[in-house]
């Protein structure tokens, strides 16, 4: 695995996990970055910029975890923590990603769409796969029956539908 020790490094890693324009504030720590999305103008005059999540990356392994827009003591005081003890982090690993997911729609009528849904574990060693379909009410977005990563599915697909109006049909992507 590599290592993220200097500013460099961690600019071209972020470079490559998102889009090379979006620029960051970075603080190191002794174990890692504490990395704070600059907002561009846009989100600013669209209140975007108010609640933005921040990052943290592991300066060991690189893996990086999403925190809520706490400040960055109380941050920085968890991952120190958690590394510590070795409890997960109080944030969500968004890279490496840990699932793909593929979704085929089945059944659609005015009011609900149904999806076969498939979750495959990427991490090493994997964790549990899933299957199964899932029903949406498009108004709503209530889902039957309660089931791994449901909400992940209906926020993608539901981003899609608002897109253009439609629902789709089938896709995949990695969480």
């Amino acid at each position: 695995m590599a290592e993220y020790r200097t500013q460099e490094q961690v600019e071209e890693y972020l470079a490559r996990i998102f889009n090379p324009e979006r620029r960051f504030r970075l603080y190191p720590f002794e174990i890692g970055w504490l990395v704070q999305t600059i907002p561009t103008q846009q989100e600013i005059d669209t209140g975007q910029n108010v609640g933005m999540t921040n990052l943290v990356i592991d300066a060991d392994n690189g893996t990086v975890f999403e925190y809520p827009s706490w400040s960055g003591m109380m941050i920085a005081d968890d991952f120190r923590d958690a590394k510590q003890t070795g409890r997960p982090p109080t944030a969500y690993q968004i890279y490496p990603r840990q699932w793909r997911l593929s979704i085929r729609r089945i059944d659609e009528n005015p009011e609900t769409i149904q999806y076969d849904v498939q979750i495959l574990s990427l991490t090493d060693p994997p964790q549990e796969n899933a299957e199964y379909q899932l029903t949406i009410d498009k108004t709503t977005f209530r889902y039957q029956p309660p089931a791994p990563m449901a909400g992940n599915v209906i926020a993608w697909a539901e981003m899609r539908s608002s897109q253009d109006g439609v629902w789709p049909s089938e896709g995949t992507w990695e969480s």
